[in-house]
């Protein structure tokens, strides 16, 4: 299954991003980062290494899992994507 990312945005520089992955039919947090962009004219945007947490990679995390601001809104928006991305089909359609 593919990671499953919900995006928040803050303003119009400024995206909190949640990476969740499935495991045994459970999401769980796996990242979370705060992406910026210098102005509106800009395209891309940089992550911003003060606000940072990777379930994997802790020693680089700048936060704890307990710091990361998950909301009953963001659950509930990785649930729906979670459960959008499940397909039944006949076994001739695999």
């Amino acid at each position: 299954m593919a990671e499953i990312l919900v995006e928040k945005r803050i303003d119009e520089l400024t995206v909190e991003t949640f990476g969740f992955c499935q495991i045994d039919n459970k999401i769980y947090l796996d990242r979370y980062y705060i992406k910026k962009r210098e102005d509106t004219r800009k395209r891309n945007y940089v992550t911003d290494r003060k606000h940072f947490y990777n379930r994997l990679d802790q020693r680089d995390s700048t936060l704890t899992e307990a710091q990361v601001p998950l909301t009953d809104e963001i659950k509930a928006q990785a649930i729906k994507q979670y459960v959008d991305s499940i397909k039944c089909l006949k076994w001739s359609e695999r």
